[in-house]
C-alpha cells in the first residue's frame, strides 16, 4: 500500500520532469518522442533533468528472480533496485541535451536492424572480438564485457550531464553456461546460474556514481521468459503461455516512492508511453496511436482499467515448421488461446495454465476469438524487412526471430505446436 507522501511525490514527478523538448533513442522510442517546446519558460538546465538507464533483460523469467519469489536463485542487484522502487508483476510483458550511448550482447541487436538510430554511441562490435563473445545459438557478448564497456562510458560523462543509456544482457538465453563460480554454484540449475551471473553485473552497472544518484531513472524490464520444459516447450518461441509471456519489470525514480508493488495487467507496449509520461515528452503527430498506455496514473494512484486487452502472438512454430501460428489475449483472469484447439484459462485460479475451461465456456471463447480476430487484422498492415545474409538469417531462424521464410508457402500453416 502506498502511503500519503508516497503519492504525493509520484503526483508531482511530470511537473519535476520536463526537458524543453527530446527524442528518446529506443525502437519506439525514437520514432515517437520528438517534440518542440512550448516556449522559452519551458527552458531547463541539463542539470534539472534526470537521466535514464534502461535494462533490458533477454530471456529471463521473473519468477526466477528474487523480487517476484524466486528462493533458489540469488539476485541481490535486483532486489536492492526493488527495494528501492516499484515492483511491476508485469503480465507481458538523442534527448536533446542529453548524451545517449546503447551497449547490447547479441547479434540479434546489431546496427544493421536499424536499432542505433539516434544514439552517439551504438556498441554492438560483437563479432570483431575474439576475446569478448561466445558463440553459441548466436554470437553472443557475456554481460561482464558488456558492462565493462558501459561503465567506460559512464566514465566519460561529465559530473552534472544527463544522459540515456540502454544495456542489454543475453546470458540467460539457451544454451545456459555461466562462467565460475558461478558454474559450480548453479551446476543443477544453469538457467538459473545464468540469471545470478547476469545479476552480480547489473550490481557493478548500479554502483557506479553516475548511476546510483538521486537524479537517475532505472527501469529493468524482460523481453520474454522460458518455458524450462513447462508445457512441454523446453525454450520459448513455439507457445504462447505464461511461462514465457510473464516478465520482469522493476523501476526505481528519483526520489522514490520504494518498496511499491503494482499487480494490475500491463505490457511491454506500455514501456514507451510511460517513459514519454514521465519525462514530459510530447509524441509526434503520427505516434498518438500507440497501442500502449502510460503507467504513470497507477503509480499515483489513480485508478486502473483492469479489464484491458493484452495481446500476444508467436509466428514462430509456421515460419520454422509450417505449425499454425498461435495468438493469445488476456482480459483481466481470463486469457485466451487461439490454436487449433483453443484454450481459455482463468489464471486467478490456474496460473499454471492446467484447465482448459473452453469446452465450458464457449461464450468467452467467441468472445475473445473475436478481439483477436480483429487486433490480428491491424497486426497485418504493418511490415518491415532488412537483407541478411544467410549465416545470419539462419541463426535468427533458430532463435524464432526471422520475420519470414522465403520458401515457405502463405497461409496458416497445419498442426498444432503443442501437440
Amino acid at each position: 500500500m502506498r502511503s500519503r507522501s508516497d503519492r504525493a511525490r509520484l503526483a508531482g514527478l511530470r511537473r519535476r520532469w520536463r526537458p524543453t523538448f527530446a527524442s528518446l533513442c529506443l525502437i519506439s522510442l525514437v520514432a515517437c518522442s520528438q517534440g518542440e517546446p512550448e516556449g522559452p519558460s519551458d527552458a531547463i538546465d541539463n542539470t534539472d533533468r534526470p537521466s535514464f538507464l534502461l535494462i533490458t533483460l533477454d530471456t529471463t523469467r521473473a519468477d526466477h528472480l528474487e523480487p517476484y519469489g524466486a528462493e533458489n536463485v540469488e539476485t541481490p542487484a535486483l532486489s536492492e533496485l526493488a527495494e528501492n522502487g516499484i515492483v511491476f508483476e508485469a503480465e507481458w510483458l538523442s534527448m536533446a541535451g542529453y548524451r545517449t550511448a546503447a551497449y547490447v550482447s547479441a547479434a540479434v541487436l546489431e546496427r544493421r536492424y536499424g536499432l542505433d538510430q539516434g544514439f552517439d554511441v551504438y556498441d554492438d562490435r560483437i563479432r570483431s572480438s575474439t576475446t569478448n563473445f561466445e558463440r553459441r545459438m548466436t554470437l553472443e557478448r557475456r554481460a561482464g564485457a558488456t558492462t565493462d564497456r558501459a561503465l567506460a562510458w559512464l566514465d566519460t560523462l561529465g559530473g552534472d550531464e544527463p544522459y540515456f543509456l540502454w544495456v542489454h544482457f543475453y546470458d540467460p538465453h539457451v544454451p545456459y553456461s555461466p562462467p565460475s563460480p558461478w558454474a559450480e554454484e548453479y551446476r543443477d540449475q544453469p538457467y538459473d546460474g545464468e540469471i545470478a551471473y547476469m545479476d552480480s553485473q547489473i550490481g557493478r552497472l548500479l554502483q557506479h556514481p553516475r548511476v546510483g544518484g538521486d537524479d537517475v531513472m532505472v527501469m529493468a524490464v524482460g523481453d520474454h521468459g522460458e518455458s524450462l520444459g513447462e508445457h512441454d516447450e523446453s525454450t520459448h518461441g513455439l507457445l504462447v503461455y505464461d511461462s514465457t509471456l510473464r516478465v520482469p519489470w522493476i523501476l526505481r525514480l528519483p526520489g522514490g516512492p520504494s518498496g511499491v508493488r503494482i499487480n494490475a495487467p500491463i505490457s511491454q507496449v506500455d514501456l514507451v508511453p510511460t517513459v514519454m509520461d514521465l519525462l514530459a515528452l510530447d509524441p509526434k503527430p503520427d505516434c498518438e496511436g500507440l497501442e500502449g498506455r502510460s503507467l504513470v496514473p497507477i503509480l499515483r494512484g489513480e485508478d486502473w482499467t483492469p479489464e484491458r486487452l493484452l495481446f500476444a502472438e508467436t509466428e514462430a512454430p509456421f515460419f520454422s515448421y509450417g505449425w499454425s501460428r498461435l495468438r493469445t489475449v488476456r482480459q483481466g483472469a481470463m486469457k485466451f488461446i487461439d490454436a487449433p484447439v483453443v484454450e481459455l484459462y482463468d489464471l486467478g485460479r490456474d496460473p499454471d495454465e492446467l484447465q482448459n475451461l473452453a469446452a465450458d465456456r464457449t461464450t468467452d471463447v467467441r468472445r475473445l476469438a473475436l478481439e483477436i480476430e480483429k487486433w490480428a487484422a491491424q497486426a497485418d498492415d504493418v511490415d518491415s524487412t532488412v537483407t541478411v545474409d544467410s549465416e545470419t538469417a539462419e541463426q535468427l531462424r533458430a532463435l524464432g526471430y526471422i520475420a519470414g521464410d522465403p520458401g515457405r508457402p502463405e497461409g496458416q500453416g497445419r498442426g498444432n505446436p503443442r501437440t
